[in-house]
């Protein structure tokens, strides 16, 4: 990761904890975001907007952090990197936004 892309990854997990996205989603939403990494089974259901196989997925913490997550993917991510498995599939395929990743 370079030191534009490590920014981007900070920046991105610190607004996420900052709006109460669970402290254990951060990194794996992070890495997501900025390259394009396949996060665990609970965000990919999260991103890819399945309500139930989130639940399904989802820890104690996680199901409580619910609200928060779905928030701050509406406000400050871009609109083509969730909302449903093709969407997500493209933004891993495309890499994440790299170094241009920006909270919106």
């Amino acid at each position: 990761m370079t030191n534009k892309e490590r920014a981007a990854y900070d920046s991105a997990m610190a607004r996420a904890i900052e709006v109460g996205v669970p402290e254990h989603l951060a990194s794996g939403l992070g890495l997501y975001l900025v390259k394009g990494i396949e996060p665990g089974g609970f965000l990919m259901a999260v991103l890819e907007n399945d309500l139930m196989e989130a639940f399904a997925r989802a820890d104690i913490n996680s199901r409580a952090g619910m609200f928060e997550l779905t928030k701050f993917l509406y406000n400050d991510t871009p609109g083509n990197c969730h909302g449903s498995r093709e969407a997500v599939m493209a933004w891993m395929k495309q890499g994440g936004e790299g170094e241009n990743y920006v909270n919106r």
